[in-house]
């Protein structure tokens, strides 16, 4: 993370405490160039029409929040039936 607040410093930018907090408890973290770079990595790669939005929960059971399938004019979110 150092090395991405310096660049921060650089281009003269800061990022709230609280942003800082969360970024700095998380395992990693990735920075994108541009929005065509982040949707591509948000859904899973170029190729890829489905992927779930999914969290591990203290007890090691994995908790599915929603399905999204990509469509023409962008993504479909489908919850499943527990939310």
């Amino acid at each position: 993370m150092g090395i991405f607040l310096e660049l921060l410093e650089k281009r003269r930018a800061r990022l709230p405490d609280d942003a800082k907090v969360i970024l700095s408890g998380s395992k990693s973290f990735e920075v994108f160039d541009n929005v065509i770079q982040l949707s591509v990595a948000a859904a899973g790669g170029e190729n890829c029409n489905l992927f779930e939005v999914s969290f591990s929960l203290p007890d090691n059971t994995i908790f599915t929040e929603a399905t999204e399938h990509k469509v023409i004019t962008g993504f479909r979110p489908t919850a499943p039936k527990h939310i």
